[in-house]
């Protein structure tokens, strides 16, 4: 297998790729070691994996869907797919005594995904419990294309998530998903009516005002874990000047070494993160090659950078 410096490349040719067969290996411990680590690692490295398969490519080129189900095998799996405008897609992986609820992130070559993210508009969001909007001066608000592309898929997630709590009224759903798919993980888990839930979302941007955040960390009753890798510019997205928060709880940051902890958000702006990023662009100017290095802050997102760290991070904790 390549070293992670190969698998996840550093120049624009490769920025969007994903893992190429032979680069990563999914799942790369047995379930009965991950059973020695803390609870909330092994389930985000599964999370993590999970997340970086819902774009279902190895590098640039689909994976075969008899690999995909290779990988999840063990899990009974039910493909999500709008079919429509929004383009969004994911997945429903479950056994008897756990679930996974994963949406895909944002794909460079689907113009779909980028009308979501441009999307940034604050609506009302309708599946507010009742009592809650009663109760307070500002309903929850949320990113409106976040809400379409949730909404093109929801009545087959809500149907998938209530015939399985109705079986499996004691294991844990884990809602997830990297970039894109970690905002429409967030919106998914804030409709779900059950308990017995968490959200682990990787590179997420922002997802709605204050109203929304509280309301996801009380629905989230096993844990809600958003990991930053170093200086993630999607998460500084969409900025705190148009409404936008993210759940008030310590992020989960990996830092340059690959160690994973807690931290506050950063306290400059997300407009200096912006200023930063445009002056790291500057040098490239007129000559543009797909060989030279991207910025850190675009780097950093990366599914694989995420993946990689945390496996590494649970391996250690089983030492």
């Amino acid at each position: 297998m390549k070293p992670l410096s190969d698998a996840a490349g550093d120049s624009w040719a490769d920025l969007f790729l994903l893992p190429d067969r032979g680069e990563y290996s999914y799942f790369r411990l047995a379930p009965e070691a991950m059973s020695a680590a803390p609870n909330w690692l092994s389930t985000a490295a599964l999370a993590v994996d999970m997340s970086m398969l819902s774009y279902m490519r190895w590098g640039d080129n689909s994976m075969p869907g008899e690999d995909f189900r290779n990988i999840l095998r063990g899990f009974r799996v039910q493909i999500l797919r709008s079919g429509d405008s929004t383009g969004t897609a994911g997945f429903f992986a479950s056994t008897p005594d756990l679930a996974f609820l994963v949406f895909r992130g944002t794909e460079h070559d689907d113009f779909r995904d980028l009308l979501t993210d441009s999307a940034f508009l604050q609506v009302p969001e309708p599946h507010e419990p009742s009592l809650l909007r009663s109760i307070r001066f500002q309903g929850m608000r949320v990113h409106l294309g976040f809400q379409r592309a949730l909404d093109s898929v929801w009545d087959e997630v809500a149907t998938l998530l209530a015939d399985y709590r109705e079986v499996h009224q004691r294991a844990p759903i884990c809602f997830t998903g990297h970039s894109l798919g970690g905002a429409l993980a967030s919106l998914a888990l804030s409709r779900f009516p059950g308990t017995g839930t968490s959200l682990y979302t990787f590179g997420a941007p922002r997802v709605g005002n204050g109203p929304f955040c509280e309301h996801l960390v009380a629905k989230a009753d096993l844990g809600l874990y958003r990991f930053v890798n170093g200086h993630d510019m999607v998460t500084h997205g969409p900025p705190t000047t148009f409404g936008y928060l993210h759940p008030p709880l310590p992020m989960l940051h990996i830092d340059p070494t690959g160690e994973i902890r807690p931290a506050e958000p950063p306290s400059h702006s997300d407009w200096s993160e912006l200023a930063d990023f445009l002056a790291a662009l500057k040098p490239i100017g007129s000559n543009f090659d797909r060989r030279i290095p991207v910025p850190p802050m675009l780097l950093d997102h990366k599914p694989v950078r995420y993946a990689a760290p945390i496996w590494d991070c649970l391996e250690r904790s089983m030492r």
